[in-house]
């Protein structure tokens, strides 16, 4: 793609971008790319920004023109802050697990970040514990959660999924792994989410090792769904949940 009056240097940092196939730079990138200083990349980037050749994302983010307009938001958004996954609501449209289109785009990141406007969606990075930051690929050009671990997000996270009826339907379509869901589980450290998925398995009628799960499960009562009305609700005494979503 020609841009009107382009540098060679300018020309060299869009061409070795797009060579290298990334999608979202900073100044760093660039002053290597160019093999020149800060403040001489800093200048390139705002000619280039000024003739449309990249476009300015965010303070000190930028993409190629032509990334921008041919990956969608489900694939830039997670290079914009890494390491960080398309997981929860999005992650559910994303596998087709839902066909809801969430308002807002969701990712999970160890690392706090704010959200962002990107191709008129918003953006929202979720911050999970390190130890909770694991289950991921790519799939194409989208970072996103592998399934099992989409599971795990969206129970620790469930305003941020839908809620719970829209988890439970998409548990029912999707062909997950019972052991890798316990594995990840066990894995992630959480006893609240232990005890939500054994429920949540139980509700699917999916078989899994309950004694494992149940041995980290929470000692005390959890809600199943906090973003759900409380009014109302069955106590599930054998994984520790207060059930304010009951199945229809």
């Amino acid at each position: 793609m020609n841009y009107p009056s382009m540098s060679a240097r300018e020309t060299e940092l869009v061409e070795e971008m797009g060579r290298r196939g990334i999608a979202v730079f900073g100044l760093l990138e660039a002053s290597k790319v160019l093999r020149v200083e800060r403040l001489v990349a800093r200048k390139a980037l705002s000619r280039l920004a000024s003739k449309g050749a990249i476009k300015r994302i965010e303070r000190g983010k930028y993409v190629i023109a032509r990334f921008y307009s041919e990956m969608d938001v489900y694939e830039l958004a997670p290079r914009v802050h890494e390491p960080s996954y398309l997981s929860l609501w999005s992650g559910l449209h994303h596998y087709g697990y839902t066909t809801q289109v969430p308002a807002e785009v969701y990712l999970v990141t160890a690392r706090a970040r704010r959200g962002l406007d990107l191709q008129d969606r918003r953006v929202r990075y979720v911050r999970v514990r390190p130890r909770m930051f694991f289950g991921y690929r790519a799939d194409g050009r989208v970072v996103v959660a592998e399934p099992e671990k989409l599971v795990l997000d969206c129970l620790a996270f469930p305003s941020y999924s839908g809620g719970y009826g829209e988890l439970r339907d998409a548990v029912e379509k999707a062909e997950l792994g019972a052991g890798k869901l316990v594995d990840y589980a066990l894995r992630a450290g959480s006893p609240t989410v232990c005890s939500r998925l054994g429920h949540l398995l139980d509700d699917a009628g999916i078989s899994f090792d309950e004694r494992r799960l149940q041995r980290h499960a929470s000692r005390s009562y959890v809600w199943l769904d906090p973003s759900a009305p409380s009014e109302s609700f069955e106590t599930v005494r054998k994984w520790k949940v207060y059930a304010n979503v009951v199945r229809e």
